[in-house]
């Protein structure tokens, strides 16, 4: 009996002992638990720390690059903005305001490009994701490409995004590959070309596939030949024309919705070193910053008229469902006056980058030109070797510029039809093409 209840008093005991150690055990491991819980916590709030540290630092290292690639005298002010752009003084204080995200690696571009951006515009990236129905980015109407190819005159191929329904430009690159208005653009390019020059021009790219090349380097050759500014792109045949056949840097303006998605679905196809030759603006241009909308006519996207419905003939409808608001900009608030007259002063150019000059300009703004030239100020006019325009009675008179013969000389121009000097005041032809020379 006493072994019995001695072998019970060890047994309850030895349980007591166990649970003991079980509620220890529990107890340790919730202290374990608890300290790795809070050694957790406190890596990852360094590491958050770290990251915003790392991103606040970028983006100053970022705005630093930016500020010195446009004005390196300005790189240390500028570092020191957390602001979402990057403003900066120039030598006469007109601040040039440019995206933190480069739109473009080309220097010429950087230095003549005073803004990128205003009110309802941005200038975008030249690299977008195409599909077979066009660019997948800002296409809020839901437009849509017909691939078809384009043949510059030089022989040179790329594919074109023209419209899906029936259109004079679309039309002929459809059935001849190219817009016929546009052959002359290369001719007269070459023109303008400096004595101490030799010209350049692309060698033969794939049609179809976006692999477009052209001789020589992507920067000092391309960018050695100074300007093209179109003002009036529609879906960008002049563009192409002269993007294929010539190594210009080309600044296109087109502020209709439906043309602009179109050019940027072309130019988003090719490769990238002839994206880099071209910077799109969506806005149009006139004598001061403001709203208005642009009408179209069926049948014809080229006649996109701003602020007026100017029609090509009398029954022509003009539809509702392409109208829109618009931004119009002074052409001298988005291009640097200071980068043509630095260009100018400068006696000797140790690199192409520094030749702003404008070698030609197209421009073709359905009886707008009056008010373009007005927004052109007194410095850029100075800087452009030949301005190939339109005199076009109906749409001139429509937005009161019958006076733009005299307007252009004024800036300094003679005119030119063919070989023949205008000297009059107006024409008796409705419409006709002409090019203004820098008078000597």
């Amino acid at each position: 009996m006493t072994s019995f209840l001695t072998h019970r008093h060890r047994t309850k005991k030895a349980r007591t002992r166990s649970r003991s150690s079980l509620a220890k055990f529990m107890v340790y491991a919730f202290l374990t638990l608890l300290l790795l819980t809070l050694v957790w916590t406190l890596c990852i709030h360094k590491s958050i720390t770290m990251n915003s540290n790392d991103n606040a630092n970028a983006n100053n290292s970022e705005s630093a690059f930016l500020t010195s690639f446009i004005s390196p005298s300005t790189a240390s002010t500028a570092s020191t903005s957390s602001s979402s752009s990057v403003t900066i003084k120039s030598t006469n204080t007109r601040p040039k305001s440019i995206s933190r995200s480069l739109i473009t690696n080309n220097q010429l571009f950087q230095t003549v490009l005073k803004r990128d951006h205003g009110k309802g515009w941005e200038i975008l990236r030249n690299d977008g994701i195409v599909t077979n129905t066009g660019i997948t980015e800002s296409n809020p109407y839901g437009y849509k490409c017909r691939w078809s190819e384009f043949q510059s005159t030089s022989g040179n191929t790329a594919q074109m995004c023209v419209h899906d329904f029936f259109d004079f430009v679309s039309s002929s690159i459809n059935r001849k590959k190219r817009w016929n208005d546009c052959d002359v653009l290369p001719k007269l390019w070459n023109a303008t070309k400096t004595k101490s020059k030799t010209t350049t021009t692309a060698t033969t790219t794939t049609a179809g596939t976006g692999d477009n090349n052209i001789d020589g380097d992507d920067d000092d050759d391309d960018d050695d030949d100074g300007l093209y500014v179109e003002i009036g792109a529609n879906i960008g045949s002049c563009v192409m024309e002269m993007l294929l056949s010539t190594n210009a840097n080309i600044i296109a303006f087109e502020p209709h919705p439906r043309n602009l998605f179109h050019l940027r679905s072309t130019i988003s196809k090719l490769h990238p070193s002839l994206q880099n030759r071209v910077l799109i603006v969506p806005t149009a241009l006139g004598g001061a910053s403001a709203t208005s909308k642009i009408y179209s006519a069926k049948n014809n996207m080229g006649n996109s008229v701003v602020g007026r419905v100017i029609k090509d003939y009398e029954t022509q409808e003009i539809r509702e469902s392409e109208q829109h608001e618009i931004s119009i900009e002074r052409l001298d608030s988005i291009l640097d006056v200071d980068a043509f007259a630095s260009s100018s002063s400068s006696s000797s150019h140790t690199h192409a980058h520094h030749n702003s000059s404008i070698r030609l300009m197209k421009m073709d703004a359905q009886g707008f030109e009056c008010h373009v030239l007005d927004g052109m100020g007194r410095v850029i006019p100075q800087h452009i070797q030949s301005l190939h325009f339109e005199f076009a009675r109906k749409w001139l008179q429509g937005q009161e510029c019958l006076d733009l013969l005299p307007r252009v000389r004024g800036i300094g121009f003679d005119i030119y039809r063919d070989s023949r000097k205008i000297e009059s005041d107006t024409l008796d032809l409705e419409v006709v093409e002409l090019l203004g020379k820098r008078r000597k």
